[in-house]
Protein backbone atom coordinates (compact mmCIF):
# COMPACT_ATOMS: atom_id res chain seq x y z
CA UNK A 1 0.00 0.00 0.00
CA UNK A 2 1.27 3.46 -0.92
CA UNK A 3 0.41 6.36 1.40
CA UNK A 4 0.55 10.04 0.43
CA UNK A 5 3.59 11.79 1.87
CA UNK A 6 1.46 13.99 4.09
CA UNK A 7 -0.37 10.97 5.50
CA UNK A 8 2.91 9.23 6.34
CA UNK A 9 4.05 12.31 8.26
CA UNK A 10 0.69 12.53 10.05
CA UNK A 11 0.98 8.89 11.14
CA UNK A 12 4.49 9.57 12.41
CA UNK A 13 3.16 12.52 14.43
CA UNK A 14 0.38 10.36 15.87
CA UNK A 15 2.76 7.62 17.06
CA UNK A 16 5.16 10.23 18.41
CA UNK A 17 2.32 11.58 20.55
CA UNK A 18 1.58 8.07 21.83
CA UNK A 19 5.21 7.75 22.87
CA UNK A 20 5.00 10.94 24.95
CA UNK A 21 7.05 13.19 22.65
CA UNK A 22 6.94 16.93 23.20
CA UNK A 23 7.60 19.89 20.90
CA UNK A 24 11.21 19.82 19.78
CA UNK A 25 11.58 16.06 20.50
CA UNK A 26 13.01 13.70 17.90
CA UNK A 27 11.40 10.41 17.02
CA UNK A 28 12.88 7.63 14.93
CA UNK A 29 11.01 8.92 11.89
CA UNK A 30 10.79 12.67 12.37
CA UNK A 31 11.29 15.84 14.40
CA UNK A 32 8.67 18.00 16.09
CA UNK A 33 8.92 21.65 15.15
CA UNK A 34 9.89 24.32 17.66
CA UNK A 35 6.25 25.42 17.98
CA UNK A 36 5.03 21.82 18.25
CA UNK A 37 2.59 22.02 15.32
CA UNK A 38 4.35 20.03 12.61
CA UNK A 39 6.31 16.81 12.27
CA UNK A 40 9.26 17.21 9.87
CA UNK A 41 10.75 14.07 8.33
CA UNK A 42 13.51 13.40 5.79
CA UNK A 43 12.16 11.15 3.06
CA UNK A 44 14.80 10.20 0.48
CA UNK A 45 17.27 8.64 2.93
CA UNK A 46 14.85 6.51 4.95
CA UNK A 47 11.82 4.45 3.91
CA UNK A 48 9.80 5.46 6.97
CA UNK A 49 11.44 8.88 7.36
CA UNK A 50 14.43 10.20 9.32
CA UNK A 51 14.75 12.66 12.16
CA UNK A 52 16.15 16.08 11.24
CA UNK A 53 18.66 15.62 14.08
CA UNK A 54 20.54 13.48 11.54
CA UNK A 55 22.97 15.79 9.67
CA UNK A 56 23.06 16.09 5.88
CA UNK A 57 26.24 15.79 3.86
CA UNK A 58 27.25 19.16 2.41
CA UNK A 59 26.25 19.26 -1.25
CA UNK A 60 23.49 16.65 -1.11
CA UNK A 61 19.78 17.09 -1.76
CA UNK A 62 16.97 15.81 0.42
CA UNK A 63 13.19 16.04 0.79
CA UNK A 64 11.23 16.85 3.94
CA UNK A 65 7.66 15.69 4.45
CA UNK A 66 5.48 17.86 6.70
CA UNK A 67 2.34 17.03 8.63
CA UNK A 68 -0.76 19.24 8.83
CA UNK A 69 -1.04 22.26 8.94
CA UNK A 70 2.10 22.28 6.80
CA UNK A 71 0.04 20.77 3.96
CA UNK A 72 -2.26 23.79 3.71
CA UNK A 73 -2.58 25.74 0.47
CA UNK A 74 -0.59 28.95 0.26
CA UNK A 75 2.20 27.75 2.57
CA UNK A 76 5.69 29.18 1.90
CA UNK A 77 9.13 28.17 3.17
CA UNK A 78 12.11 30.30 4.20
CA UNK A 79 15.72 29.62 5.20
CA UNK A 80 17.61 31.60 7.84
CA UNK A 81 20.86 30.86 5.96
CA UNK A 82 20.52 29.83 2.27
CA UNK A 83 24.28 29.28 2.13
CA UNK A 84 23.90 26.38 4.56
CA UNK A 85 20.58 25.05 3.28
CA UNK A 86 18.13 26.41 0.73
CA UNK A 87 14.52 25.27 0.49
CA UNK A 88 11.74 25.15 -2.08
CA UNK A 89 8.15 23.98 -1.71
CA UNK A 90 6.63 21.38 -4.01
CA UNK A 91 2.87 20.80 -3.88
CA UNK A 92 1.20 17.76 -5.41
CA UNK A 93 -2.45 16.73 -5.44
CA UNK A 94 -4.25 13.48 -6.13
CA UNK A 95 -7.63 11.82 -5.80
CA UNK A 96 -8.08 8.90 -3.42
CA UNK A 97 -10.86 6.57 -2.27
CA UNK A 98 -11.52 5.35 1.26
CA UNK A 99 -12.19 1.81 -0.03
CA UNK A 100 -9.06 1.54 -2.17
CA UNK A 101 -5.32 2.17 -2.14
CA UNK A 102 -5.49 3.56 -5.68
CA UNK A 103 -4.96 7.24 -6.31
CA UNK A 104 -5.09 9.50 -9.36
CA UNK A 105 -2.55 12.29 -9.88
CA UNK A 106 -4.24 15.61 -10.76
CA UNK A 107 -3.48 19.31 -11.23
CA UNK A 108 -3.54 21.39 -8.09
CA UNK A 109 -6.67 23.25 -9.27
CA UNK A 110 -8.52 20.13 -10.52
CA UNK A 111 -11.50 18.44 -8.83
CA UNK A 112 -11.99 14.74 -8.07
CA UNK A 113 -14.88 12.84 -9.69
CA UNK A 114 -17.62 10.87 -7.93
CA UNK A 115 -16.53 9.06 -4.74
CA UNK A 116 -12.92 10.15 -5.11
CA UNK A 117 -11.61 12.62 -2.48
CA UNK A 118 -8.99 15.26 -3.18
CA UNK A 119 -5.77 15.19 -1.13
CA UNK A 120 -2.87 17.65 -1.50
CA UNK A 121 0.58 17.34 0.08
CA UNK A 122 3.43 19.81 0.47
CA UNK A 123 7.02 18.61 0.26
CA UNK A 124 10.06 20.72 1.15
CA UNK A 125 12.98 20.27 -1.26
CA UNK A 126 16.37 20.77 0.40
CA UNK A 127 19.72 21.69 -1.12
CA UNK A 128 22.49 21.34 1.48
CA UNK A 129 25.29 23.86 0.98
CA UNK A 130 28.12 24.66 3.38
CA UNK A 131 28.51 23.08 6.81
CA UNK A 132 26.44 24.81 9.49
CA UNK A 133 22.88 25.10 10.78
CA UNK A 134 19.94 26.75 9.04
CA UNK A 135 16.41 27.28 10.34
CA UNK A 136 13.60 26.14 8.07
CA UNK A 137 10.42 28.14 8.68
CA UNK A 138 7.00 27.42 7.20
CA UNK A 139 4.59 30.35 6.85
CA UNK A 140 0.89 30.39 6.01
CA UNK A 141 -0.86 32.38 3.27
CA UNK A 142 -0.88 35.46 5.55
CA UNK A 143 2.89 35.01 6.11
CA UNK A 144 2.41 34.08 9.76
CA UNK A 145 4.81 31.47 11.15
CA UNK A 146 3.35 27.93 11.27
CA UNK A 147 6.43 26.15 12.63
CA UNK A 148 10.20 26.04 12.32
CA UNK A 149 12.94 23.44 12.62
CA UNK A 150 16.73 23.31 12.40
CA UNK A 151 18.49 21.65 9.45
CA UNK A 152 22.07 20.52 10.12
CA UNK A 153 24.71 20.28 7.37
CA UNK A 154 28.15 18.77 7.91
CA UNK A 155 31.22 17.74 5.94
CA UNK A 156 32.45 14.16 6.24
CA UNK A 157 35.39 13.31 8.51
CA UNK A 158 35.35 9.51 8.44
CA UNK A 159 34.04 6.76 6.18
CA UNK A 160 33.36 3.03 6.22
CA UNK A 161 33.07 0.80 3.16
CA UNK A 162 31.20 -2.49 3.05
CA UNK A 163 30.90 -4.86 0.09
CA UNK A 164 28.17 -7.42 -0.48
CA UNK A 165 29.79 -10.18 -2.51
CA UNK A 166 27.82 -12.63 -4.66
CA UNK A 167 29.00 -15.67 -2.66
CA UNK A 168 28.69 -14.16 0.84
CA UNK A 169 25.62 -13.98 3.08
CA UNK A 170 26.44 -10.62 4.65
CA UNK A 171 28.57 -7.56 3.87
CA UNK A 172 32.36 -7.46 4.31
CA UNK A 173 33.69 -4.26 5.89
CA UNK A 174 37.12 -3.18 4.69
CA UNK A 175 39.14 -1.44 2.00
CA UNK A 176 40.19 -4.42 -0.18
CA UNK A 177 37.79 -6.70 -2.02
CA UNK A 178 38.32 -9.61 -4.43
CA UNK A 179 35.88 -10.50 -7.18
CA UNK A 180 35.77 -12.97 -10.07
CA UNK A 181 35.65 -11.55 -13.60
CA UNK A 182 32.07 -11.34 -14.84
CA UNK A 183 30.69 -10.93 -11.30
CA UNK A 184 29.45 -7.84 -9.45
CA UNK A 185 29.45 -6.59 -5.88
CA UNK A 186 27.44 -3.87 -4.13
CA UNK A 187 29.68 -1.32 -2.41
CA UNK A 188 28.07 0.72 0.37
CA UNK A 189 29.56 3.82 1.97
CA UNK A 190 28.77 5.13 5.45
CA UNK A 191 29.90 8.68 6.21
CA UNK A 192 30.40 10.29 9.63
CA UNK A 193 30.91 13.89 10.71
CA UNK A 194 33.57 15.07 13.18
CA UNK A 195 31.33 14.11 16.10
CA UNK A 196 30.73 10.58 14.83
CA UNK A 197 27.16 11.17 13.63
CA UNK A 198 26.18 9.32 10.47
CA UNK A 199 25.49 11.63 7.53
CA UNK A 200 22.50 11.41 5.21
CA UNK A 201 23.47 11.60 1.54
CA UNK A 202 20.93 10.32 -0.99
CA UNK A 203 23.20 11.95 -3.59
CA UNK A 204 26.32 14.09 -3.75
CA UNK A 205 28.96 11.34 -3.66
CA UNK A 206 31.52 11.16 -6.48
CA UNK A 207 32.76 7.63 -7.27
CA UNK A 208 35.66 6.86 -9.65
CA UNK A 209 37.42 3.66 -10.73
CA UNK A 210 41.01 3.97 -11.98
CA UNK A 211 40.88 1.33 -14.71
CA UNK A 212 37.56 0.76 -16.49
CA UNK A 213 39.16 -2.17 -18.36
CA UNK A 214 39.29 -4.03 -15.03
CA UNK A 215 36.09 -2.82 -13.36
CA UNK A 216 33.25 -0.36 -13.95
CA UNK A 217 30.70 1.32 -11.70
CA UNK A 218 26.95 1.84 -11.91
CA UNK A 219 24.47 3.61 -9.65
CA UNK A 220 20.72 3.98 -9.46
CA UNK A 221 19.54 4.79 -13.02
CA UNK A 222 23.20 5.11 -14.07
CA UNK A 223 24.84 2.81 -16.64
CA UNK A 224 28.31 1.22 -16.41
CA UNK A 225 31.12 3.77 -16.47
CA UNK A 226 34.33 4.81 -14.70
CA UNK A 227 32.80 7.87 -12.97
CA UNK A 228 29.46 7.94 -11.17
CA UNK A 229 27.79 10.79 -9.27
CA UNK A 230 25.47 8.93 -6.91
CA UNK A 231 24.43 8.34 -3.33
CA UNK A 232 25.99 6.11 -0.69
CA UNK A 233 26.11 2.92 -2.78
CA UNK A 234 27.22 1.73 -6.20
CA UNK A 235 27.63 -1.60 -7.96
CA UNK A 236 31.12 -2.65 -9.02
CA UNK A 237 31.22 -4.81 -12.15
CA UNK A 238 34.35 -6.97 -12.65
CA UNK A 239 35.43 -6.87 -16.31
CA UNK A 240 38.86 -8.54 -16.55
CA UNK A 241 41.60 -9.83 -14.20
CA UNK A 242 43.76 -7.17 -12.58
CA UNK A 243 43.98 -4.70 -9.71
CA UNK A 244 42.36 -1.28 -9.59
CA UNK A 245 41.07 1.24 -7.06
CA UNK A 246 37.65 2.77 -6.43
CA UNK A 247 37.86 6.34 -5.13
CA UNK A 248 35.18 8.25 -3.22
CA UNK A 249 35.21 12.06 -2.97
CA UNK A 250 32.79 14.05 -0.78
CA UNK A 251 33.08 17.45 0.91
CA UNK A 252 35.71 17.11 3.63
CA UNK A 253 36.94 13.62 2.76
CA UNK A 254 38.50 11.35 0.15
CA UNK A 255 38.60 7.57 0.55
CA UNK A 256 39.36 4.53 -1.60
CA UNK A 257 39.13 0.75 -1.84
CA UNK A 258 41.32 -1.77 -3.65
CA UNK A 259 39.50 -4.13 -6.01
CA UNK A 260 41.19 -7.33 -7.20
CA UNK A 261 39.55 -9.04 -10.14
CA UNK A 262 40.50 -12.68 -10.66
CA UNK A 263 39.70 -15.31 -13.29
Amino acid sequence: MTLPIGRVAQLALYFAALNGCHPGDDTRSGTRGELGRIEFSYQRSCFFGCSLAQPLLAGTREQIAVSAPGDAQGVSVESSDPGVASFALQRKCHCERSDSTDHLEIREDADCPGVWRKQCDNLVLVQAGAAGEAELELRDAQHAAIDRVEVIVREARDARLAATLPDKLGPDVGTRFALDAGKSLDLALTLYDAGGLELLAPEGVDWHVDDANIATLSGFLTGDRSDVHAGLSVTVHAIAPGDTQVHIVVPGLESSADVQVTN
